[in-house]
C-alpha cells in the first residue's frame, strides 16, 4: 500500500513536471498558460501524496503498527481516573489495618553493552508522568517512585492492584 502511495506521487510528479515545460513552451497563448498552471498544481499536489507516504511510514516505525505487529490500545484518561478511584480504599468505621506495602524489586545495575533506550511518547494523567519506549517497556513516576512495566497489561495490573513493576 506504501509503495502505491510512493508510486503515485512520482507519477503525479513527473506528468505536472512535463505539463509545466510544455507550458513554458507555449507560454504566449492560452494553452501553455492552462498546462503551466496545472502542471504546477499536479506537482504540489504529489509532493503532499509523497509527504503523506513518509508520515505513515514514520508512524508506522513508531508505533510498530503494521503486520504480525501488536498495537498499543490508547489509554483514555477517563479510564486513568476510573482506576484510580477503584484502586482508592472506602472509609471503615473500624480503625483500619495498615495496608502491606507493595512489593518492590529493585532494578538491577545496567550492563554497559545494553542499548539506550529511545523514548516515543510521554504522556500525564492523574497526576502520573508515563512514559514509552520504543522497546515496547513503560515507565510511571508515581507517588512511590518511578517504576518500570515491560508492557500495558503489566502497568494495567499495576495500577488495578499496586503489584508488580520493577522500582528504578
Amino acid at each position: 500500500m506504501i509503495a502505491a502511495v510512493f508510486g503515485l506521487s512520482v507519477v503525479m510528479i513527473v506528468t505536472g513536471t512535463a505539463s509545466l515545460l510544455s507550458g513554458i513552451a507555449l507560454l504566449g497563448n492560452e494553452s501553455g498558460q492552462a498546462r503551466l498552471i496545472a502542471g504546477a498544481a499536479v506537482v504540489a499536489a504529489g509532493c503532499i501524496v509523497f509527504a503523506i507516504g513518509c508520515l505513515t511510514v514514520a508512524v508506522a516505525r513508531l508505533g510498530r503498527v503494521g503486520p504480525g505487529a501488536q498495537e498499543a490500545e490508547p489509554v483514555a484518561e477517563a479510564e486513568i481516573e476510573r482506576v484510580e478511584e477503584r484502586a482508592e480504599p472506602e472509609p471503615v468505621a473500624a480503625a483500619p489495618e495498615p495496608e502491606p506495602e507493595p512489593a518492590v524489586v529493585e532494578a538491577a545495575p545496567a550492563a554497559n553493552d545494553a542499548p539506550e533506550r529511545i523514548p516515543v511518547a510521554t504522556y500525564s494523567a492523574g497526576g502520573i508522568g508515563y512514559f514509552m519506549y520504543e522497546d515496547g517497556t513503560i515507565e510511571a513516576d508515581t507517588e512511590l517512585g518511578r517504576y518500570r512495566f515491560s508492557n500495558m497489561d503489566d502497568l494495567r495490573r499495576f495500577t488495578e492492584t499496586g503489584q508488580g513493576g520493577v522500582r528504578v
